[in-house]
């Protein structure tokens, strides 16, 4: 199978939560968990990390590649059973897209702007990485339901698609606070 890589939206419950001691520590110890499924050796791009939404702090996205699906669907289960609820304490889930892409074609530092939404010719980046959203909650989806994810360097400047939202979706500017 091909290489995934997520985009998991959630809302903090509590705004102020990212700054605590507690969660800081429960982010670190979830990025280790996930690097040592995809990064057994320490000099290996980072294939997890945090984002806050530059345009509403309470926003947290997290980019997670691993090198196949089966590797994931092992991940998860374990990353469900020690770190889910925990996770739920400080946030509340508003969405999943899922590519079947190579994390690493990605840009992933410290500021990225990830777009999504339908009919991608309106609105996408020609030179930015991206794929259609594979999701299991999308099978069957028709043809005009499909969600296009792109992600692009953001360096505080507007492109000149930037003022151009996607259909049924947005572009987030996102900020790295933990990789």
């Amino acid at each position: 199978m091909p290489p995934i890589t997520k985009f998991w939206l959630c809302t903090f419950k509590d705004p102020d939560s990212i700054k605590s001691p507690e969660f800081r520590h429960l982010t670190t110890e979830i990025l280790e968990f996930c690097s040592s499924y995809t990064n057994p050796e320490p000099d290996t791009p980072p294939m997890h990390a945090f984002y806050q939404d530059t345009a509403d702090p309470a926003r947290l996205f997290m980019i997670t590649g691993y090198q196949s699906q089966e590797l994931n669907d092992e991940a998860h289960e374990k990353y469900a059973e020690k770190y889910l609820d925990r996770m739920f304490e400080f946030v509340q889930h508003k969405m999943l897209l899922k590519l079947d892409i190579d994390i690493n074609t990605l840009p992933t530092g410290e500021h990225v702007t990830v777009a999504y939404g339908k009919e991608p010719a309106r609105w996408r980046e020609e030179d930015e990485a991206g794929g259609w959203d594979v999701s299991e909650s999308r099978e069957g989806a028709d043809e005009n339901d499909r969600v296009w994810v792109q992600v692009s360097r953001w360096n505080g400047a507007d492109s000149v698609l930037e003022s151009v939202q996607p259909i049924e979706g947005e572009r987030l500017h996102l900020e790295r606070i933990a990789a």
